[in-house]
């Protein structure tokens, strides 16, 4: 019974976008652990291994990863939206009007099921694996990627 409060807790302090704790060095080495020690089966244990690979994604200095995206050599302001999400579609007028991101490329990552968006000035990508690489349940989240290719600003909430 242990693991699974213990559990609860870690994803809740080291994973969830909002905690100050959020730390992907110490969920991954949490989630590891409990692989290791076998208390709970594969089973239980899968949906946080899956939250492992999603918090190793596009860390700040990394090479970023992009479904579905072809890079173009400037920095990009990238939105991961839940097409079923109002607050997700909301979020493309804030960023869109949000003067900080002027002269960037405006890519909206499309998750989940729904309408396309008709905000002017971003490029709407549907990529098939897109759940390998974004947790649709933390949409919306945005991110800022340098014209290397590489992750100049990590995962943000867009509130």
């Amino acid at each position: 019974m242990a693991y699974y409060v213990y559990s609860d807790w870690m994803e809740g302090a080291f994973y969830n976008l909002l905690s100050p704790c959020r730390s992907p060095a110490l969920f991954t080495h949490a989630v590891d652990r409990m692989v290791a020690d076998g208390i709970m089966n594969m089973d239980e244990c899968r949906p946080f291994i899956q939250k492992r690979e999603w918090i190793s994604f596009n860390r700040e200095g990394r090479e970023a990863t992009l479904p579905g995206v072809v890079p173009d050599g400037k920095r990009t302001l990238v939105l991961v939206l839940d097409l079923s999400c109002p607050s997700c579609r909301e979020a493309l007028d804030k960023l869109g009007e949000d003067s900080r991101w002027e002269g960037l490329r405006h890519i909206a990552i499309c998750c989940g099921i729904g309408p396309e968006p008709s905000v002017p000035g971003w490029e709407y990508i549907h990529p098939d694996d897109a759940s390998n690489v974004f947790d649709k349940r933390l949409t919306p989240i945005y991110f800022i990627v340098d014209s290397a290719g590489k992750v100049e600003q990590p995962y943000t909430p867009a509130l």
